[in-house]
């Protein structure tokens, strides 16, 4: 799992950093404060990153602090001897885990396109099951319930009462 928490934080603090310079172009401000639409977004970035930071940081250097831990308790009880660890391979690119990598990373891609050419509902209908599917859930009507009260849930609020519109198609 360590491996996959350092690709995980890395990421993680890529697509912040992007969102981040982003929504510093967002320079309206909301008539009478001086908060505009980028200032939650930045927020949350920096949230993210702290946290990835952290994740990244208990990655790399977990074990290594556990282990000076219990090599103080232990010399205070008795001697060891040390031996020289051979180093853990970092990422297996061939392992079950990344191949669900691949498969997630394809979903995403083709959820772009369905997002670009049939707008938010179908992509999202799509994306949904598709990604369910890859971490192991196989009943078809837990799928297709958790879809549609994800769809009519983000309708409600984002639609219904914040007048949001999200993206429309090229198609529909």
């Amino acid at each position: 799992m360590k491996k996959y928490d350092i690709g995980v934080s890395i990421v993680l603090i890529l697509i912040s950093i992007y969102m981040m310079v982003t929504a510093s172009g967002y320079n309206e401000a909301v008539s009478g404060t001086a908060m505009g639409p980028g200032v939650w977004v930045i927020i949350l970035c920096v949230i993210m990153i702290i946290l990835s930071a952290i994740l990244l940081l208990r990655a790399l250097f977990g074990d290594k602090l556990k282990s000076m831990m219990q090599k103080k308790s232990e010399a205070a009880e008795a001697p060891e001897a040390t031996a020289e660890a051979v180093p853990e391979k970092i990422f297996d690119f061939k392992s079950p885990g990344m191949k669900r990598l691949y498969v997630a990373l394809g979903v995403l891609a083709v959820f772009v396109v369905l997002l670009e050419l049939f707008g938010f509902y179908i992509a999202v209908a799509f994306l949904l099951p598709a990604i369910m599917a890859i971490f192991g859930e196989r009943r078809w009507w837990m799928m297709l319930a958790v879809t549609a009260g994800s769809l009519v849930f983000i309708y409600v609020v984002f639609v219904l009462f914040l007048s949001i519109r999200l993206p429309q198609g090229i198609i529909f």
